[in-house]
């Protein structure tokens, strides 16, 4: 699904209406300089929808302040390899902000769906993918940024204009771009400046040239047209193929007889690649040329693969290579309906792939992830700024963000590390004083109006605008915070003015302690908000610090300054013995009444917070640094470097400290001498002591001995040992090792086996494990980014308002299961199933349970009439999240548990395949397996849904919100208030109907049924794909030939005792995948 409202394109001033293109040796393949009179239809074989038309000897945009999306797409001869110039001149004028973009799309035409209703839509069939926009449009970057999509997120490339000017001109400025479909990477000029390696957002053929406009109001633009629209073929030739228009998709028709093949289809002519292509000559290629290629070749290619253009073994093709081997031993292919190969040929094409496979080699490295170099920032400066928020976020390999192919640089994505780590050594100092005094109060002993501590002079002073303070005193206490309900907007405490040149950092620290008189109200929860960003939602159950950096960059800016605010809240219904309920529903709408929600009181009578049935929170101290530079190392490090001066000798020891922690192991002298004399250099311009290291430290950053992972297999062993501490923190810690972990690499004993496992099991331990391992592991593996859909039966009851902890909670219960089962060593099934779960309260009155207090998750063992049982299929969070608010929710459910449970992911769905839309026409009034069928009906569907469907009926007993149910109605109405949604049951009632089936024709009447055949029955198949999830996550690459071989040994030692899951990753340590790549 596309990314919420992230759009942008190209813009700068001056330059000259002339594309070089269009002069060039190479000849246009399109050219239009929309050099014709005004009229509605463009003409020249474009395609519009109506606000597009001819203007002024330009393709103008007709823009107005409704909701729709003027848009202008037009064909030319495809190019499915080579390289190809696209140039256009944009004419654009700017008067004031919101919410407005612009798309340029380069895609398939056949992919590039014609209604564009959805935002997902505008991503479908698309490669290059340039926009221009407004904030909200361009994923809260700065109105005016220009970039692109990929894997739909926004990255920035640069500011095409200034957002502070409302009357920024862009006057004709030129757009090229050079794509390369053979590297998968687009190169776009802009303004003299060039920003190559930006990769294809989907590869695959072009013929299509696509400009979209978005949310872009008639006041808001004085002009907005296009010219000049050239393409020409690039450096790399190729064949271009013509198709004509290709609005409508170019499908096959499956009842139509296959073609026989005229010739071999295998190409094994010419240059081939690998250590053995006389084998892959004589006995692969004619084994995939008769059982592979008729299925995956040029007449299909059956879950999009295509084989017959394999010429030997390619780096490029090594994972392709791998599955084949899988799926080949393992018997799963060629189907069981086709002609088999013979034993001797089937062991022949699995020799040569192994034999190929490891003819590769060892050593490998990958790029810092966005977490990873964010926390290593911080590991290195001392300082707690969340700098991964500014990095543009990374793609993915099969779902994970550690994968090395994913992990490429990009030109917005180096450009956004110099902006970072040129905010992380401003951020630090050596011999500079503090900037600022820390500024201080102690509200414990205040004995009335706490407030006005605040207005002390040092406050006043440094320029901060007071707002909402505590006014209650409880001496020997601190001041009291009254606490707010999910529908009151929280208020700022204070705000910091910025530094002139918007730069900098602020410290804020808050001590505080829960206060009620009264133990049936719940703990309050603290929203931390700073500079328009909630940093922290955490319950607080005593004496706690919240204390945090943030850079004025990364912040909104309002105009009293920077806004600090601390706000406790109630985040569910409660009762107080004495205290009646608050129910303000009307009889006519609700005769049962809203439900618990808040105790009633009269704060007339009841005025001190001792009577009030509420939770208060008591601020003790505030400790706050507007202009916040750390003083480096840090004390905690207690690194002893003698006295330090201004001079070279304080400097090359800084350094020395510096690009050690930095390296993440020991730095040789011919490694520090250039950045010293870099040092030297700056010195010598004139720069002083402090700026010149920050300067030199930078440089350190941008080297790849800090953004990369050394391969574990270097040449140098100690770079290798230390390789493997490295990648043995980042992945349970999140962070770069620690001293015990040096050491141990230092002395070249980590690698023994007993002294790895004692060092992952200590780091698993470590409680930074489970927001650093556990949370991003289990939210890739699960696909829990997912929204959770959260509903009521009836619009207006109570627990409309406390939806937000309830969703936090549920995604909570599956990763603290999942950390529980690790921390136990539990056996595998119990993902699948178990007697028992985590929760909370709000989670406890969701299900049903009775006697649970407190927001911190805890297990609860099951009750026996608990049909739901445990396991992480149990989960509200998970069901909720499969649901696409009532749609097809067999469908998502079914292809999530083959995907994730059974290691059997789908299918890619065939090009233009319609969405099953439940609640148009007759369809609302069908039941779900009715619709299933339907669907199945068209024969590109019926391929996977056959498949799918049958296990997706197995999760019907859950709700929309993941609760269990025994009946469904006919149909559903959906009633919604301020983004909250009622799903309202109309008609009669019927049992849910759950009979299904699974791949292996295993049948199954409930829900405990399905889970019974999983557990005897696929076990060893969702232990497998764990284990190759794994081994991805801890190696930043999918498993290889001999990789699975691994796998299979560690599932086969732990067989008998039914799979431990803590012993089972601790085994992937251990492996030569993870110690010598």
């Amino acid at each position: 699904m596309f990314a919420p409202r992230l759009f942008l394109l190209p813009v700068v001033v001056g330059m000259t209406a002339v594309c070089s293109l269009s002069h060039g040796q190479k000849e246009a393949i399109f050219q239009d300089d929309f050099n014709r009179a005004d009229d509605e239809t463009v003409g020249n074989d474009w395609i519009t929808n109506g606000p597009a038309s001819l203007k002024d000897k330009a393709l103008h945009f007709q823009l107005d302040d409704g909701e729709f999306r003027p848009r202008a797409r037009r064909s030319f001869p495809k190019r499915d390899g080579g390289s190809f110039k696209v140039s256009f001149l944009f004419d654009w004028l700017r008067k004031d902000e919101g919410s407005w973009g612009f798309f340029m799309q380069l895609g398939n035409g056949a992919e590039m769906p014609k209604s564009l209703i959805y935002e997902r839509d505008l991503a479908k069939g698309v490669g290059v993918n340039l926009a221009w926009g407004g904030r909200d449009l361009v994923g809260g970057e700065v109105p005016g940024s220009f970039g692109y999509f990929k894997n739909m997120r926004f990255n920035k490339l640069f500011m095409a204009n200034d957002s502070r000017r409302k009357d920024t001109l862009v006057d004709n400025p030129v757009v090229t771009l050079e794509v390369d479909l053979d590297a998968g990477t687009y190169a776009v000029g802009f303004n003299g400046k060039t920003y190559p390696g930006i990769p294809l957002d989907n590869k695959g053929p072009i013929d299509t040239i696509r400009f979209v406009a978005t949310g872009c109001s008639k006041t808001g633009f004085l002009k907005s047209s296009i010219d000049d629209v050239i393409v020409v073929g690039g450096s790399k030739s190729v064949v271009a193929k013509t198709t004509g228009e290709a609005d409508e998709p170019a499908t096959s028709d499956p009842e139509k007889e296959e073609k026989k093949p005229t010739g071999p289809r295998m190409v094994t002519s010419g240059e081939l690649a690998g250590v053995d292509v006389k084998t892959f000559k004589e006995q692969v290629a004619p084994l995939m040329e008769k059982h592979c290629v008729g299925c995956h070749g040029p007449d299909k290619q059956k879950a999009r693969l295509r084989f017959d253009g394999v010429r030997g073994f390619q780096l490029s093709d090594r994972h392709l290579w791998t599955m084949i081997h899988e799926q080949l031993s393992h018997g799963e292919m060629p189907p069981e309906d086709e002609p088999q190969p013979s034993s001797s040929d089937k062991a022949k094409a699995l020799a040569w792939i192994v034999k190929e496979q490891r003819a590769l080699g060892a050593g490998s490295t990958r790029r810092l992830n966005r977490r990873e170099f964010g926390s290593a920032l911080q590991n290195l400066t001392g300082l707690t700024v969340d700098f991964a928020y500014s990095i543009p976020g990374d793609n993915k390999v099969n779902g994970f963000d550690t994968g090395a192919e994913a992990l490429q640089d990009a030109a917005d994505s180096v450009n956004q590390m110099m902006e970072v780590t040129r905010r992380a050594v401003d951020g630090i100092r050596f011999l500079e004083p503090a900037p600022s005094e820390i500024l201080r109060v102690d509200l414990v002993k205040v004995e009335k109006d706490p407030h006005k501590l605040f207005y002390a002079e040092p406050w006043i002073e440094a320029g901060m605008s007071l707002e909402k303070l505590p006014r209650i005193a409880r001496p020997g206490l601190g001041a009291l915070i009254e606490p707010k309900w999910p529908k009151d907007r929280s208020s700022g405490m204070f705000s910091v003015p910025p530094p002139p040149d918007g730069r900098g950092l602020v410290r804020v620290k808050f001590s505080v302690t829960s206060y009620c008189a009264f133990p049936e109200a719940p703990n309050p929860i603290a929203w931390v908000k700073i500079g328009g960003r909630v940093l922290e939602r955490r319950e607080i159950t005593g004496p706690m610090d919240f204390e945090y950096q943030v850079q004025f960059e990364d912040s909104i800016i309002g105009k009293k300054g920077l806004s600090i605010s601390f706000t406790p809240r109630v985040e569910m219904p409660y009762g107080v013995k004495g205290f009646e309920n608050e129910d303000k529903s009307k009889p006519q709408e609700l005769p049962d009444g809203a439900g618990l929600f808040r105790p009633v009181w009269d704060k007339r009578k009841l005025r001190d917070p001792e009577q009030q049935p509420r939770p208060f929170v008591a601020l003790k101290q505030v400790e706050l640094e507007p202009n916040f530079v750390a003083a480096w190392p840090p004390a905690q490090w207690k690194v002893d470097l003698g006295e330090l001066g201004d001079n070279a000798k304080s400097a090359e020891k800084l350094l020395a400290l510096w690009m050690e922690r930095a390296y993440r192991r020991p730095v040789k002298a011919t490694e520090r001498k250039p950045f010293f004399a870099f040092y030297q250099k700056l010195r010598g311009d004139g720069m002083t002591f402090d700026a010149a290291l920050r300067s030199t430290f930078q440089s350190v950053l941008m080297s790849s001995p800090f953004r990369y992972l050394d391969s574990t297999a270097h040449e140098d062993k100690a770079i290798a040992d230390h390789a493997v501490a490295s990648r043995l923190s980042f992945m349970l810690v999140g962070s770069p090792p620690d001293a015990e972990l040096l050491e141990l690499a230092a002395s070249g004993k980590l690698r023994r086996p007993e002294a790895l496992k004692a060092q992952a099991g200590r780091l698993l331990n470590d409680p930074r494990s489970y927001d650093h391992f556990l949370r991003p592991f289990v939210t890739q593996w699960l696909e829990m980014e997912q929204p959770i859909t959260l509903v009521d039966d009836r619009r207006g009851k109570a627990s409309y308002h406390f939806r937000r902890f309830l969703g936090d909670s549920m995604r909570e219960e599956t990763f603290s299961y999942i950390a529980r089962l690790f921390a136990d060593d539990r056996p595998a099934r119990e993902v699948i199933s178990s007697d028992w779960t985590m929760m909370n309260n709000t989670l406890a009155r969701h299900y049903g349970y009775d006697g649970i207090s407190g927001g911190q998750l805890r297990k609860v063992k099951l009750r026996k009439d608990d049909k739901r049982g445990g396991g992480i299929m149990s989960h509200a969070g998970i069901q909720s999240m499969l649901t696409w608010m009532g749609d097809n929710w067999v469908i998502y459910r079914g292809a999530w548990t083959a995907r994730h449970i059974l290691d059997d992911p789908p299918q890619l769905p065939p090009l233009e395949v319609p969405e099953l839309d439940a609640t148009a026409g007759d369809n609302k009034h069908k039941t779900a397996r009715e619709l299933m069928i339907q669907h199945r009906e068209d024969p590109k569907c019926n391929v996977c849904h056959t498949k799918l469907d049958p296990i997706g009926f197995a999760f019907q007993n859950f709700d929309l919100s993941g609760r269990w149910r025994e009946v469904e109605h006919a149909s559903y109405q959906v009633d919604e208030l301020d983004g909250k949604i009622a799903w309202r049951g109309k008609g009669k009632t019927r049992p849910v109907d759950t009979v299904g089936e699974l791949p292996g024709g295993e049948k199954y009447g409930s829900y405990e049924e399905f889970k019974k055949v999983l557990v005897k029955d696929y076990q060893r198949d969702m232990v497998r794909g764990l284990m190759k999830n794994f081994m991805l996550y801890a190696t930043g690459r999918k498993p290889d030939v001999d990789d699975m071989a691994e796998i299979d040994a560690i599932m086969k030692q732990n067989a008998a005792q039914g799979y431990p899951l803590r012993k089972m990753l601790l085994a992937v340590f251990q492996t030569k995948a993870f110690l010598a790549h």
